[in-house]
């Protein structure tokens, strides 16, 4: 643009050396002016799980250490354990040096919370010793008729319920091995040394491979990694029950819901389902290989405007007529209310499940954390309804 010229260029590297390695950790319940006394005395991880722990030294001759608590709740340290956090977005660390931005991708976003597992340790001894106490005689075999039962092949979606279940997931992080780290002071010439992995000596220009529609396509990847790695079903073996728990979720246009959408619309749809809410003139910018008058062709078979935010169809971005239903009353709901919605009263005008409600309204829509409402996460765009009156007429929802 004439009136905002570029006034430098910055040239990026990308930093490999720590890119499966470097975390950000987060201290949610430390208030900013008062950090942890001490750096950990112990730090270890499971990197398979994203599994942090750091013990921080206790001061038992403090006035706030309890004397007269049980001994088990009298430990010497202060064990913290992380939480991973859903990345909404790809984050990196950057560092400048001599006019270079240097990027390092970030493995985990992961939040340290106290650990309470000596509490746990405590109550299953006592669980235990009361067990021995009361373990009577057994009495002694009698002769029973034995049964024999053949168990069927569960179907994929009970085995997606035991992998999703607590059990199955903590057995998973019971068989990976803590690996021990050295906590380094960050003064130190050990800390100097990892610093220095963050800069990248590289000099190579990066050639992308990618065409535009596989890159908005990798955009998407967290969101559709689930679904990538999900086997193909097959239709013969679905049932009633499958498809009542399908129509409870959310599900990312990919696969199976592009197939009925002419391939000419695609681009346009799956930048819709990534954003989720955007202006036309955003999507021009997006698609600059598209006239207008295609992208207003695919917008009419695959979108929905509210004064000028463009938003996908919510056919073909949720599976299931309740969530169908449920985005719809929301979206409608948003349009009315220029001031915000509350989630509760969402869910009670419109009867929806609040898990829905809120996924849904994450989509599109932000909170306004004083008055805890919901509005739309950009503004209006009157100047689509005034260039394409008959177009905005027609997607209106």
């Amino acid at each position: 643009m004439d009136d905002d010229p570029v006034v430098r260029e910055i040239p990026v590297h990308l930093a490999d050396e720590l890119r499966n390695s470097l975390y950000l950790v987060q201290f949610p319940l430390r208030p900013t002016y008062r950090p942890m006394p001490q750096p950990p005395r112990r730090a270890r991880v499971k990197p398979s799980n994203q599994l942090l722990q750091l013990d921080f030294p206790v001061d038992q001759r403090s006035e706030h250490f309890d004397q007269d608590a049980e001994e088990y709740l009298k430990q010497k340290h202060l064990r913290l354990q992380s939480a991973s956090v859903p990345a909404l977005s790809n984050y990196a660390v950057g560092v400048f040096r001599q006019g270079q931005l240097h990027l390092t991708p970030l493995s985990a976003v992961m939040q340290m919370r106290p650990s309470l597992a000596h509490i746990d340790d405590a109550v299953n001894e006592e669980e235990e010793d009361m067990d021995v106490e009361e373990k009577l005689e057994p009495p002694p075999a009698e002769m029973k008729e034995v049964q024999f039962q053949f168990k069927k092949k569960q179907s994929e979606r009970a085995m997606s319920a035991i992998q999703n279940s607590y059990a199955y997931k903590k057995q998973q992080i019971d068989a990976e091995n803590w690996i021990e780290l050295q906590v380094q002071d960050k003064s130190s010439a050990g800390a100097d040394d990892e610093f220095e992995n963050l800069f990248s000596e590289k000099e190579e220009e990066v050639v992308s491979t990618m065409t535009p529609d596989e890159y908005i396509k990798a955009m998407q990847y967290r969101a559709m990694a689930s679904a990538d790695n999900k086997p193909p079903t097959n239709p013969a073996q679905t049932n009633e029950e499958d498809e009542e728990q399908k129509d409870e979720t959310m599900e990312p246009v990919t696969g199976h819901l592009l197939d009925g959408v002419n391939p000419k619309y695609s681009d346009v749809l799956r930048l819709l389902a990534t954003d989720q809410i955007m202006h036309f003139d955003t999507l021009v910018k997006l698609l600059p290989s598209r006239s207008e008058d295609e992208l207003i062709d695919a917008l009419e078979h695959v979108a929905v405007h509210v004064r000028g935010r463009l938003l996908p169809k919510s056919a073909l971005v949720c599976r299931g007529e309740m969530t169908v239903r449920a985005r719809n009353e929301i979206i409608k709901a948003l349009a009315k209310t220029p001031s915000g919605v509350s989630r509760m009263d969402l869910v009670e005008k419109f009867s929806l499940d609040a898990d829905v409600a809120k996924t849904v309204l994450g989509e599109f829509a932000v909170l306004e954390s004083t008055t805890r409402k919901w509005s739309f996460r950009i503004g209006a765009d009157d100047t689509f309804t005034k260039r394409f009156p008959a177009v905005a007429k027609a997607i209106k929802l």
